[in-house]
């Protein structure tokens, strides 16, 4: 009978020594570069990993050491690539995911904005499912990710963004609510610290991860804590960050997010610190956007050529606008529904485009110079490299202009005939102000234009 346990007991140690650990959360990616990305998931029990990484060279394997929260660097890539990869962690596989390294300074992108999902989990599906049909190349989430740090709300918060976030990769904002202390925490006597481990932002700021900043394409995306807008010690980081921003050639704009609304004209209003500390140097550095939550809507918002623009409609609650509020004078657009944002970047040109779940534009704005086709297909300022990432035509623009919140195309004629699409229209935005107004148009090109517009016209009558 002693044997007979003795058996029973050495078959089950060994069991337990082969069984396979589980994915509970991830794989996700995190700090997307135009030559590397970080790759995270988290098993139930420890186990080692490694991701395995499909290239236009073939197939490459990095290892992850034994644990239960992995943050693997892939690096060695090539910028503007796209990439497959699988993770085998434990014995499980995940889903394989794919993504689009950053691209060069030259090339249009597009990313993805959303905020305060917190406790809706219906209303957050909706949000990310919608996303993930957008073409996004990352995302940007202003915080309140969650009601606060326990372990149910981000494993929640996981179980639905999963299938998003594994070929999206994101950058974070830290809301109050991740700073909520939980029931696990207070039992443990331990502070919320759960925010810092589940994601992996650059290191680079004046507080580790609640701050930094990150270059993608021709764009500089600097992070700030809300929670601690009146630190003076942020303060000077920010002005540090932004001027070393400005003086580089390449950087075309400036896109500040965080979760506090720095204006607001909802529940929660606007931040006074970040009023006092941070708007002066928003408007020196002249930053062209600041997304930001924290009230559960949506609102642009402008002041001194500053457009700030609150996305806080990814599930919580939602807020009504207050009649009252101060900023009253800078809002331009406000909406109650949940929603998100799309931003196509394209030189110094920028377009946000909010929408509901459903696919309904909620606003449109745009800051800038188009570039790119107009929506008669003539073409306004083509880049060297026109077109987009993936080698066919940038999409139409049909943006105001720049600061309104109505929508709609932009009123100034693009050029160009319709049957022609030769853009050559002396009235189109190629033609110049002033005195030179006469000589723009050399009589060549009009010459050119005119015998084009005729071909094309003969061989539409030929076809006819």
């Amino acid at each position: 009978m002693r044997k007979f346990f003795a058996s029973v007991l050495a078959l089950g140690l060994i069991t337990s020594g082969v069984a396979e650990a589980a994915i509970t959360k991830g794989p996700y990616l995190q700090q997307v570069t135009r030559t590397s990305i970080v790759v995270m998931w988290e098993t139930d029990s420890a186990a080692a990993g490694e991701v395995r990484l499909t290239t236009p060279a073939g197939q490459r394997t990095i290892t992850a050491a034994m644990g239960t929260a992995h943050e693997v660097l892939v690096d060695g890539l090539t910028a503007d690539t796209a990439y497959t990869y699988t993770v085998i962690s434990g014995g499980a596989t995940a889903p394989t995911g794919n993504f689009v390294t950053a691209p060069e300074a030259s090339s249009p992108f597009m990313f993805v904005a959303y905020g305060d999902n917190r406790d809706g989990d219906a209303e957050h599906m909706a949000v990310v499912n919608a996303m993930r049909t957008v073409g996004a190349d990352f995302g940007v989430l202003t915080g309140d990710a969650v009601a606060s740090d326990s372990a149910t709300e981000w494993q929640k918060f996981f179980d639905v963004e999963g299938p998003l976030l594994l070929s999206l990769p994101i950058f974070t904002s830290l809301g109050n609510h991740e700073l909520l202390p939980s029931l696990d925490s207070i039992i443990a006597g331990l502070p919320p610290a759960r925010y810092k481990k589940l994601f992996s932002l650059p290191g680079n700021g004046q507080d580790a991860e609640r701050n930094y900043s990150f270059t993608y394409g021709n764009t500089v995306f600097i992070g700030v804590d809300g929670n601690n807008a009146a630190a003076t010690a942020q303060r000077d980081w920010l002005r540090t960050t932004l001027m070393a921003a400005r003086a580089n050639p390449m950087v075309k704009n400036i896109v500040v997010m965080g979760h506090h609304g720095t204006y607001s004209t909802s529940n929660h209003g606007g931040t006074g610190s970040a009023q006092s500390l941070w708007v002066p140097l928003f408007e020196q550095y002249n930053v062209e956007l600041v997304l930001q939550g924290h009230d559960h809507t949506y609102e642009h918002l402008e002041k001194a050529g500053v457009h700030y623009v609150t996305l806080g409609g990814a599930g919580a609650p939602l807020y009504s606008q207050e009649a009252g509020s101060p900023d009253l004078p800078y809002s331009k657009k406000y909406v109650m529904v949940n929603h998100f944002a799309t931003i196509r970047v394209d030189g110094d040109f920028m377009e946000l485009r909010a929408q509901k779940p459903d696919g309904t534009v909620i606003d449109t704005f745009s800051i800038g110079t188009p570039v790119g086709p107009t929506p008669d297909g003539g073409v306004v300022n083509p880049p060297t490299d026109a077109g987009s990432r993936d080698g066919s035509a940038s999409p139409s623009p049909s943006p105001s202009p720049s600061g309104s919140s109505e929508g709609g195309v932009d009123p100034i004629d693009p050029g160009g005939s319709a049957d022609s699409g030769c853009g050559c229209s002396a009235g189109g935005r190629g033609a110049g102000t002033g005195s030179d107004a006469s000589a723009m148009i050399p009589l060549v090109s009009l010459l050119f234009c005119g015998i084009l517009v005729w071909r094309v016209r003969s061989r539409r009558a030929r076809r006819s």
